[in-house]
């Protein structure tokens, strides 16, 4: 698994064995967002680029390594079970994308989900802050149109 590789090293030639996890385990350990590149979740990228399966710069070093979305924000991914947020999202992992317009957040919701941003597989939240996710004791946070905020699926 790309990130989760304990052998990455081997396997890839420029490969780099993740760090901070336990490594082998079927699970992309690291925050999604986090700036320590070592970890699994950081490590995803260039274990997908050098196994050719993306392009891309697969030195961390590389002021260009991380991918992001068309608006600048960062694309990540991590597994469900280390996700620091909602409960119940349904499959094995997340990936999010940041600083994306509250207006095509609904947009994507409706398209992929539930159109409710704080349930489902489809879950938004603002940017710079954390997750507040729809439970009986919280309402719902409002999307405004115009603010950004980081948008999460889980497949």
């Amino acid at each position: 698994m790309p990130g989760d590789d304990r052998l990455a090293s081997t396997h890839l030639t420029g490969g780099t064995n993740g760090a901070g996890g336990t490594l082998g385990n079927g699970v992309i350990e690291g925050d999604w967002d986090s700036s320590t590149l070592t970890t699994e979740a950081g490590l995803f990228w260039q274990h997908v680029r050098l196994a050719g399966l993306a392009a891309g710069p697969t030195s961390t070093s590389d002021a260009n390594y991380l991918p992001t979305n068309t608006d600048g924000g960062r694309i990540g991914i991590e597994s469900v079970s280390t996700f620091g947020g909602p409960t119940g999202l349904a499959g094995a992992f997340v990936i999010c994308s940041a600083g994306v317009l509250g207006k095509f957040a609904k947009q994507l919701d409706t398209s992929l989900d539930d159109s409710e941003t704080s349930t489902g597989s489809f879950r938004a939240y603002a940017t710079g802050t954390t997750p507040v996710w729809a439970t009986s004791n919280v309402a719902s946070p409002t999307i405004l149109d115009n603010s950004t905020y980081n948008v999460c699926l889980s497949f």
